[in-house]
């Protein structure tokens, strides 16, 4: 059996998205890791499944470890392009999308061939508390999912800290967190580095960007302008909205389409 798939990558964290519109459709753990495996699948952060079960879209966001994700604000990005591309949703319109943390939305606000630029309101992030965590002190912060992030020091590389210490804290966190190392670059600039729960080192996190935003604004250390934060696939602009939710805005791209054969257990 056939399968077409989309493959979007949104400041470099990549989705295989599928079409589920009108149907049902689910994977096991196994098939997932199997897709998003970079030498034996198609490659990927995670998947991405947007049907319609009701008068919302939903999508449904699956690691590339084939655990289940509550909120992906890069995916969201791309699920929004995706309905506006395909046709279901109007050029310029508000897109409203059901997710595990609720219903968010976007829209595109331009298009030059397969890039987009679009904005979604990925929800009011929460402080949680400050830890001690592997040695460090993290704020936690609540974006529909779970983030610990760390300042790090002038002569720290963020990168490396997601690489060295992001696996360390993913684990000794109950029911596993996602982890971002950032530091300030200009009064509204940041430079992050953020280890996905369920995906490990990725060069991009739309809700870890948010995360360090709150966190900042948490930490008094700058105001409510918007802010560009820079990871190593590219830039997010984050604004503050005055009933406490976060707008996340950045390009993503559709970068090819094609058939993936599943097996029968698959479908």
């Amino acid at each position: 059996m056939e399968r077409a798939f989309y493959k979007f990558q949104a400041i470099g964290n990549d989705y295989i998205l599928f079409d589920a519109v009108g149907e049902s459709l689910q994977f096991d753990p196994a098939t997932v890791a199997r897709l998003c495996d970079r030498r034996l699948g198609i490659g990927a952060d995670g998947i991405l499944i947007v049907d319609r079960p009701s008068a919302a879209y939903r999508m449904e966001i699956i690691n590339s470890d084939g655990s289940l994700a509550m909120m992906c604000g890069n995916g969201l990005r791309s699920v929004v392009k995706f309905l506006v591309d395909a046709g279901y949703e109007p050029a310029g319109g508000q897109v409203a999308v059901e997710t595990r943390s609720g219903m968010r939305g976007g829209v595109v606000l331009s298009r030059s061939g397969m890039v987009s630029v679009v904005r979604v309101d990925v929800g009011a992030p929460r402080v949680v508390a400050d830890e001690r965590l592997a040695g460090r002190d993290f704020t936690i912060v609540d974006v529909g999912n779970p983030h610990a992030v760390s300042l790090v020091e002038p002569d720290e590389d963020p990168v490396a800290l997601a690489l060295s210490i992001g696996p360390q804290v993913e684990r000794v966190w109950d029911g596993g967190i996602n982890v971002g190392f950032y530091r300030p670059t200009r009064d509204t600039a940041l430079e992050l580095a953020v280890w996905e729960r369920g995906a490990g080192y990725t060069l991009a996190c739309g809700t870890g960007a948010t995360a360090a935003f709150a966190t900042v604004l948490h930490r008094g250390t700058s105001g409510t302008a918007p802010m560009r934060i820079v990871q190593p696939g590219g830039a997010l602009q984050l604004e503050l909205q005055a009933d406490g939710h976060v707008l996340l805005t950045g390009e993503s791209e559709r970068v090819f389409s094609g058939v993936w054969q599943m097996r029968g257990h698959e479908s």
